[in-house]
């Protein structure tokens, strides 16, 4: 059994937690309003067994029900994060194998972080403006209209002809808060509707079925030819163990000859910056405003987005240092 005994200095006083014979014990959030069960305050066996009990409840989503396993899973990314039980079941879907997260959750971390973030548009348009706290001077801005939804094929969706206003208000969302702000996401840049599930109007799955959408190449493909050959200072990367392996990122060889270009001098960058996770958050922030961020390279686990494998290092980078403080 785990002591759970602990006092919280909060406005309102200290708050006692207890734990009595396996009982399931209130949490205060991490706004410090109002109590929710949170796994901190759980021993491992009554985890799991919470875990059980909501999978058995017809009220969680459908890749939740009767999956225990993905369940606890779930809550534990959300504690991770400071969430409470009930909004990590609403707000956090694993589809395809990733975690994801709608865009309202997105944009509360993003602005608990303390960032600001401004949203504007209509049925047409959506607007969005993100100012980092440690930058306030520079805006981070992407908008999204239906002409650009129609140009990534996404306009014959039900959702997007029933709720454009809304489908074009998440997209703008998640992709602001992925270039201005990753860290807030722990890895989970995508909203459910990004990975391909079927979603209604509040961006959440309706049933467990995933659609792959087929977008047309922003540029024209050149013929292929060999990946360029890595700067001597840059075919290696060292770890904190000293040890030294071969650099984990390639451009794709059939990228048009101006992507490429700028492809491979990002990459570069990232080889020789591997260990430095503001400089990667920068290039990924570069990565975005040249537009090559979701281009796929060869990264440490095969053809992923450039955009997922700097978000991936940078989550990695980020435990490191959190392990070690």
């Amino acid at each position: 059994m785990v002591d759970t005994t602990q006092a919280a200095a909060t406005a309102g006083g200290p708050t006692q937690h207890t734990q009595n014979q396996g009982a399931l014990v209130p949490a205060r959030t991490a706004t410090g309003g109002s109590q929710a069960l949170s796994l901190a305050s759980m021993s491992p066996r009554d985890a799991f067994g919470f875990a059980q009990a909501l999978s058995e409840s017809s009220l969680l989503p459908r890749q939740y029900q009767k999956n225990p396993g993905s369940v606890l899973w779930a809550l534990e990314f959300g504690r991770g994060l400071g969430l409470d039980v009930i909004t990590t079941i609403q707000s956090v879907h694993i589809i395809q194998g990733k975690a994801t997260m709608s865009a309202d959750l997105m944009a509360s971390l993003c602005r608990r972080a303390g960032h600001r973030m401004r949203v504007s548009g209509d049925e047409t348009h959506a607007k969005v403006v993100i100012f980092r706290a440690d930058d306030p001077e520079f805006p981070f801005e992407v908008t999204w209209s239906m002409d650009r939804a129609r140009q990534a094929q996404l306009t014959g969706k039900d959702t997007w002809k029933q709720y454009p206003a809304a489908m074009l208000r998440a997209r703008a969302i998640s992709e602001c808060v992925r270039m201005a702000c990753p860290e807030v996401l722990h890895g989970a840049i995508y909203t459910p509707e990004e990975r391909g599930a079927a979603i209604d109007e509040d961006g959440l799955p309706v049933d467990g079925s995933v659609s792959v959408t087929q977008v047309p190449a922003s540029c024209p493909a050149a013929p292929q030819r060999p990946a360029p050959e890595p700067a001597d200072n840059e075919a290696d990367y060292s770890h904190p163990g000293g040890e030294t392996r071969a650099a984990p990122l390639n451009t794709p060889a059939n990228a048009g000859q101006a992507v490429q270009a700028v492809l491979d001098g990002l990459v570069g960058k990232a080889q020789g910056q591997w260990d430095d996770e503001p400089a990667l958050a920068n290039l990924l922030a570069q990565a975005d405003e040249r537009g090559v961020a979701d281009m796929e390279v060869d990264g440490p686990n095969g053809q992923q987005p450039f955009r997922q494998i700097l978000n991936d290092r940078i989550t990695a980078l980020a435990g490191q240092q959190q392990g070690a403080a």
